[in-house]
């Protein structure tokens, strides 16, 4: 019997089991990257032999980009541009966060330095801040980060702005590095506004 119940327990296991892009395709969270993904043609990116470490940006994250940002990105004559910021999220290997964060310094797919570091919690990439981490695939690790990050000489029609959250008793301003500023009394609390520096 036991036996038996060990032998369905790996079957479901291998069942659950899938490569990046089955991992990102059944996350709701990440319903927006996959979207990108398929506009950009880069699933076999994800589905390709060797091994590679994802860190895929949730909903949210896209949310945090002013408009404009997007509108390019989904733009097919921005297309280049677009996979250049995608690729900026995916490393060759497969690498846990704790192990990124003792080498502080990793390698893109389009080979620009990854910069990591230990908040205390789950590890940050860049100004990303990891909110789900060690994700195992077939293929590799994925990664939920809460900020799309932006390689440098990025294209977009916007790389320097705040997110400003309108409360009653200030609007806390959080700029492009993920620091927060107070500025004063705001308007409807809990709206998120973009704006330019």
């Amino acid at each position: 019997m036991m036996k038996l119940v060990l032998l369905l327990a790996l079957a479901i296991n291998f069942a659950a089991a899938g490569d990046l892009w089955a991992a990102v395709q059944k996350t709701p969270e990440l319903s927006t990257l996959k979207k990108f993904i398929v506009q950009r043609n880069l699933v076999s990116r994800l589905n390709e032999g060797g091994s590679f470490t994802l860190f895929a940006p949730s909903n949210s994250a896209f949310s945090a980009q002013p408009q404009q940002n997007i509108n390019f990105m989904n733009n097919a004559a921005n297309e280049e541009e677009t996979k250049k910021i995608l690729l900026f999220h995916i490393m060759r290997g497969a690498h846990k966060m704790n192990e990124l964060m003792d080498a502080q310094t990793g390698t893109s797919y389009n080979d620009m330095t990854l910069n990591f570091y230990d908040d205390g919690a789950n590890g940050q990439v860049e100004n990303a801040a990891v909110t789900r981490k060690d994700i195992k695939a077939d293929n590799g690790i994925l990664h939920v980060i809460d900020r799309m990050m932006v390689p440098p000489g990025a294209q977009l029609p916007v790389t320097d702005f705040r997110r400003r959250r309108l409360a009653g008793l200030g609007e806390a301003a959080v700029d492009a590095d993920g620091e927060q500023n107070i500025d004063e009394a705001g308007e409807a609390e809990g709206d998120w506004i973009d704006e330019e520096n």
